[in-house]
Formats: C-alpha cells, sequence, structure tokens
C-alpha cells in the first residue's frame, strides 16, 4: 500500500513530480498520475476536491520519503500509519456517493493485493 501513497504523494508545486513518480512505478498500477487519474475519474472529483487531492498529497509527500530511512520492520507499521491517513484524509473531502465509490476501490485494490500475495507465496513454495 506504501505504492499507492507514494503515488499520491505529488501537488500543486510539481517540482518534485517526478521524483515522487520515478519512485512510484510499480506491479500495482504505474505512477503518480495514473493513479490520480483514476482517482480524479473514478471518482468524478471536481476542481476544488482536485486541489485538495493535490494539497493531501503534497501534505504527506515528506513524511513517505521520510518511511526510506527507516528499518524494515518499523516501515510496515508506520506505512500502515500513513495509509489510514491519507485514506481519512480523502474521505473527508468526498460527497457520500464519492465515498461509496472510494471505499469500493479500496476493497478491490485490497483483494488484488492479497491475491498476488498468495500468487507469490504459491509460486515461491513451488520453487523451493
Amino acid at each position: 500500500m506504501l505504492l499507492l501513497l507514494v503515488t499520491l504523494v505529488a501537488a500543486g508545486d510539481r517540482a518534485w513530480m517526478s521524483t515522487a513518480t520515478a519512485q512510484s512505478t510499480n506491479a500495482q498500477g504505474g505512477g503518480y498520475a495514473a493513479q490520480r487519474e483514476r482517482l480524479v475519474t473514478g471518482l468524478r472529483l471536481d476542481v476544488q476536491q482536485q486541489a485538495r487531492l493535490d494539497a493531501i498529497t503534497s501534505e504527506m509527500l515528506p513524511r513517505v520519503l521520510a518511511l526510506s530511512g527507516l528499518g524494515r520492520a518499523e516501515r510496515g507499521p508506520a506505512r500502515a500509519k500513513l495509509m489510514v491517513e491519507l485514506q481519512q484524509k480523502i474521505n473527508a473531502m468526498l460527497t457520500p456517493d464519492q465515498r461509496a465509490a472510494y471505499e469500493l476501490m479500496q476493497a478491490r485494490k485490497d483483494a488484488a493485493s492479497t491475491a498476488a500475495a498468495a500468487k507469490s507465496a504459491a509460486s515461491g513454495a513451488a520453487g523451493s
């Protein structure tokens, strides 16, 4: 889920967007621009909501980047905490209908992540 957060952490100042985008390429669906576009179109965010999304991601970027300085054992819990905070901030700016759609998007992403982890574990066990 950190990868989703990193893909979302770019905003109005755009100067560091290429860094966030470069760091965010992953098997879960591409960079910041692709993730932002999925939220904008999937939730039908208006211009004000798009600006708020950018502000949220801009605010979160330094904290996400700081995760790289943590040890592996510390990174997971810190990442989970940031994800919860990010999702709460996004939920707070959405209408009730958008919130329902966002929750569905998150559930689908969680299911895909779980399936990918199970597939990886199965292929790892098969290779042993």
